[in-house]
């Protein structure tokens, strides 16, 4: 679930009083019986959240990253640097989606000035508005966020196309007419899949995978997730030093520690080094049979003003009680190479994108496990 799902509630809410409105009945008992089952169904699951949150015993730490650390996440975007990103995401994405946007253009006009539609479009424009507002909260404009304008998107498109067809009902060639909007539709449809063909039908999964996240560690995870897979037992831990949790699902391992992702550790905003220093006791309380080191630096987004604690403990840390075990390393053209065991052991650390293993000693002293 994310926070900005609210925005749902607040165009539920927003809706239910303007049909009141609308029908003259804001102050009736039919819409209050209308406002409080919608807001109890809005209130129960998040106050039942809460009751299962606290009979766990973590209703702290609940709190804390649904509102707190929420809070400072949504406010450290600047405002300007927050228009950037949206004009980037536009710009970037214009190509693929004029058709459809060129539908809407034309659509909503003919659905406002259409009297049987009106009220429909309104109540689709304003779900557009609230599902893109939702996509605001923060000013980060990731293009997964925009998931979130989907079902509104969805809705416009298709009102779009019954609002040109009822714009063009002339007697003469009706269902030409009829059929035209249909047409443009599909024809946009198949624009938008052509122009992803070679996704959708040349390249292979891993080929799709590289081109769009062409410097993040996908491919290199699973390699490193079967070497743990098939060195450990079922019930090992390990830790992953990065943002890469697709590690931990593919090596079928639980994490040692409850950060399975380093993003907001290096975030400009006033928990950073207390998040950091929390992930470096839960690893060293646990001390998981391997540690997963991921140096690509969109695996950790590093700000100008970035406390790197974390990397100087974890090199000091796994020094100490741990050995090397395995290495894949990115190279600028796209290939990939990796070294196991005493290879890996004896290879000085590379610099650029890698990924490195380490696995807990096993002739460790036991006072030396106890100290840490």
């Amino acid at each position: 679930m994310k926070q900005q799902g609210v925005c749902f509630g607040v165009f539920g809410g927003a809706f239910l009083i303007w049909q009141a409105v609308q029908g003259r009945s804001l102050f009736s008992p039919d819409f209050a019986k209308k406002i409080s089952v919608f807001s109890l169904g809005m209130i129960l699951p998040f106050a039942l959240t809460c009751l299962v949150m606290a009979l766990s015993g973590v209703f702290s730490e609940f709190w804390f990253w649904t509102f707190t650390y929420a809070k400072s996440y949504a406010t450290v975007m600047p405002l300007p640097e927050g228009v950037r990103i949206l004009g980037v995401s536009v710009s970037t994405t214009f190509d693929l989606c004029l058709g459809f946007w060129v539908m809407m253009a034309v659509g909503l006009p003919c659905a406002f000035f259409n009297r049987s539609m009106r009220n429909r479009a309104a109540f689709v424009l304003f779900f557009y508005l609230c599902s893109f507002l939702g996509v605001c909260i923060g000013l980060y404009f990731r293009p997964h966020y925009f998931i979130l304008m989907v079902p509104a998107f969805a809705l416009v498109q298709g009102m779009a196309v019954v609002s040109m067809q009822q714009a063009l009902r002339f007697k003469l060639f009706e269902n030409v007419w009829k059929s035209l909007p249909v047409i443009l539709f599909a024809t946009v449809l198949s624009w938008f899949v052509f122009y992803q063909s070679m996704v959708y039908f040349q390249m292979s999964p891993v080929q799709v995978i590289e081109n769009l996240y062409s410097w993040n560690p996908f491919v290199e995870s699973l390699t490193v997730a079967k070497y743990i897979r098939e060195h450990s037992p079922e019930n090992a831990r390990i830790a992953v030093i990065g943002s890469e949790p697709q590690i931990y699902f593919y090596a079928r391992r639980h994490s040692a520690t409850g950060y399975i992702y380093t993003y907001a550790l290096m975030e400009a905003q006033p928990n950073a080094l207390k998040m950091q220093h929390q992930m470096m006791q839960e690893i060293e309380a646990v001390k998981p049979e391997y540690l997963v080191y991921v140096s690509y630096g969109f695996s950790w987004n590093f700000r100008s003003g970035s406390d790197r604690a974390i990397l100087q403990w974890f090199n000091e840390y796994a020094g100490r009680l741990y050995q090397k075990v395995g290495i894949v390393q990115l190279y600028s053209g796209g290939t990939t190479e990796d070294a196991w065991g005493e290879a890996a052991e004896k290879m000085p650390t590379p610099g650029g994108n890698y990924i490195a293993i380490y696995q807990l000693k096993s002739d460790l002293p036991e006072a030396a496990v106890k100290s840490n």
